[in-house]
């Protein structure tokens, strides 16, 4: 990254490095976990030089990207948000990205089984900001049910439904055109979220797809299942309000 200042706290340069969001960074720092010009990092707060010390976590070097990346990417079904592959047979997101990009982290995963939009990216600080509940980002997505939905049902996914880890609520729901086909807005992040709602009042969900992350627009980007986009980051901080 260019025009960096000359000294940098040590959790700023390992979450601009793409390793952790600041928060996390504290922790491992705190775990012992951090070498700076070969030492163990022990103090709270450590101020280093990005151009002359050397950062090692689990004594591997740790260098700042030469530029911030945020890609979107159409994530087509039957693709795991994984690095690794749990069977030979299934693909992975990053089947679909070149070798440059192979070290972005995903932000919002989706399940094996959903489809749509999935931001990725280098910059451990942009990650947090989308992806941790207290932001409050809002997603959107197509959700297509075996069945048409009642209004009585409707009303309890907006005002809440109890699940095993807590109260959840769907911010903004429509019908498109159809009972069985709906447009679901969350601020949620919980694994399986939207088909554990729809569960818990005898609904399945036969598809699902995300069509926006906050200003980003998987319509807009006109990407087939598959493709990705790079989005610059003054375009993000404009279009995504990140």
């Amino acid at each position: 990254m260019k025009n960096q200042p000359k000294r940098l706290r040590l959790q700023k340069f390992l979450s601009a490095a793409g390793l952790f969001s600041r928060r996390k960074a504290e922790e491992i720092i705190n775990s012992e976990q951090i070498k700076v010009n070969s030492q163990i990092v022990r103090e709270k707060v450590c101020l280093i030089d990005p151009l002359k010390d050397q950062v090692y976590y689990r004594d591997k070097l740790v260098k700042l990207p030469e530029q911030e990346i945020l890609l979107a990417f159409n994530k087509p079904r039957r693709v795991l948000c994984s690095k690794r592959r749990d069977q030979p047979r299934r693909k992975i997101i990053y089947d679909f990205l070149p070798v440059e990009h192979q070290v972005l982290r995903y932000i919002g995963r989706l399940d094996f089984d959903s489809e749509g939009l999935l931001l990725l990216t280098n910059n451990g600080d942009l990650l947090h900001s989308i992806a941790h509940p207290s932001k409050q980002k809002s997603k959107v997505y197509l959700v297509w049910l075996s069945s048409q939905i009642n209004l009585e049902s409707k009303e309890k996914l907006l005002k809440g439904v109890q699940l095993n880890d807590g109260l959840g609520k769907f911010e903004r729901l429509d019908f498109l055109g159809t009972k069985k086909i709906l447009k679901v807005t969350v601020t949620e992040g919980r694994k399986r979220f939207i088909r554990r709602m729809f569960k818990e009042l005898g609904y399945f969900v036969e598809r699902l797809k995300r069509i926006q992350i906050e200003g980003v627009d998987l319509k807009e980007l006109s990407l087939k299942p598959g493709e990705y986009k790079a989005i610059s980051s003054l375009e993000s901080k404009k279009r995504c309000r990140f």
